[in-house]
């Protein structure tokens, strides 16, 4: 008898949903698609000898996913890779493209901020 009325008292019912509530929100919120703003180091590889490269440090990425993936998503180690043995001496305009970043299959890549940039080769001393 006593069980009974406390399975039926209003603040275990309230309780009860609150907790329900709170579960049904953590489960649905996780699957929701959000977009956000990062900022990823660009990186050059096949650098020459004795030249210095003269480049933004960073291009901010808008990108989209679940929840769940952007939260596990480490935006430093997603930078944008740019051979530097194609680049010449003096100004180089270097137009991005997704190609030059690696990320993963479950993150799509909606826009570079700026999409063209300007680098400068000059030899070191």
């Amino acid at each position: 008898m006593i069980q009974a009325n406390l399975l039926l008292s209003r603040h275990f019912i309230k309780i009860n949903a609150c907790l329900i509530g709170y579960g049904l929100w953590i489960l649905l919120s996780q699957h929701q698609i959000i977009t956000s703003k990062i900022k990823a180091p660009l990186c050059f590889y096949k650098i020459p000898e004795n030249i210095s490269i003269i480049a933004p440090d960073t291009v901010d990425l808008v990108i989209s996913s679940q929840k769940r993936n952007l939260q596990n998503f480490d935006a430093y180690n997603s930078a944008i890779h740019l051979d530097a043995s194609t680049l010449t001496l003096g100004n180089n305009d270097i137009l991005l493209q997704k190609e030059n970043l690696f990320l993963p299959d479950e993150i799509n890549l909606i826009n570079l901020v700026p999409s063209s940039i300007q680098i400068q080769l000059q030899k070191a001393e």
